[in-house]
C-alpha cells in the first residue's frame, strides 16, 4: 500500500532484476504468476508468486513466508541433478531465483526434434526422479517438475532448483496453484514430464495420483 493506503502499482520485474544486479535481461517465458528471463548466457532468472490483484498479493504472503523460511534447508547440500542455484529470495513481494542451466529445456528439445528414445526416457526418469527423495526427506516438495524446467546438458538431465521450495502439505487453491498437475504432486509432475518426453504431447488427461509409485504412475499415464 502507498502512504495514502491506496494499492501500490505492481513492481516492475525488469527493475527488480536490475536491483539484483542483472542489468540486461531478455524475456524467455511468461505464464500465469511466473516469468523467466535470460539474465546472462546460461543463467535463468525466474520470478514467481506474481500477483495480478491486491487480493492475490495478500493471499500469497503465507507462501512467500514459507518459501523464505525453507529455502536454506532446500538448497543445503543440494542434489547433483539440480541446476546450480545462484540466488533465491523475495524482492518487493515477489519470489525469485536465479540458476545456471546446462543446455536446452526438455520442452524445446522435444518440440524441435520429437519424442525421446526409450533409453533417453529411462535416463530422464532415473536422473530427474532422483531429486524427489532428497526433497521429501527434508519435508519439502518441488512443485514445478515440468518439461520447461528440465534441461539436458553434456552430463545428462537436470531439473531447475525448487523455486519456490515449500513444505509438504502446503495447500494450493486456484490463484495459488503452482504445478502443471492437478494437485501440485511431484510424482504426477515427473510422470507427466515422462509422458511428454515419450510421446511428444503434453499430458491432458484427468488421472490423479493416489499414492502410487512413479513407475506405476507412468504406466497409467502411458496407457491413457
Amino acid at each position: 500500500l502507498t502512504d495514502s493506503m491506496e494499492p501500490a502499482p505492481l513492481p516492475n520485474l525488469e527493475s527488480i532484476a536490475t536491483d539484483l544486479r542483472y542489468k540486461e535481461v531478455r524475456l524467455l517465458r511468461t505464464a500465469k504468476r511466473e516469468t523467466t528471463y535470460l539474465a546472462q548466457p546460461n543463467i535463468h532468472l525466474r520470478f514467481f508468486f506474481i500477483p495480478t490483484t491486491m487480493d492475490e498479493a495478500i493471499a500469497l504472503v503465507p507462501l512467500l513466508d514459507a518459501h523464505d523460511h525453507t529455502r536454506d534447508t532446500a538448497f543445503q547440500g543440494i542434489h547433483d541433478h539440480f541446476c546450480p542455484l545462484l540466488r533465491a529470495g523475495v524482492a518487493q513481494g515477489i519470489g525469485y531465483a536465479s540458476y545456471s542451466v546446462p543446455g536446452k529445456s526438455l520442452e524445446e528439445i522435444v518440440e524441435k526434434r520429437g519424442p525421446l528414445s526409450e533409453a533417453q526416457c529411462k535416463q530422464l526418469h532415473e536422473e530427474v526422479g532422483a531429486v524427489l527423495p532428497v526433497l521429501q526427506s527434508r519435508g519439502l516438495f518441488h512443485g514445478n517438475i515440468a518439461p520447461r524446467f528440465v534441461y539436458r546438458g553434456p552430463d545428462g538431465f537436470r531439473v531447475a532448483p525448487p523455486s519456490p521450495a515449500l513444505p509438504l502439505g502446503v495447500h494450493f487453491s486456484g490463484t495459488q496453484h503452482l504445478h502443471d498437475g492437478p494437485t501440485g504432486d511431484d510424482s504426477f509432475g515427473l510422470g507427466a514430464t515422462l509422458y511428454f518426453a515419450a510421446t511428444g504431447k503434453p499430458y491432458a488427461g484427468k488421472f490423479k495420483p493416489t499414492g502410487k509409485s512413479v513407475d506405476s504412475l507412468l504406466k497409467s499415464l502411458l496407457k491413457s
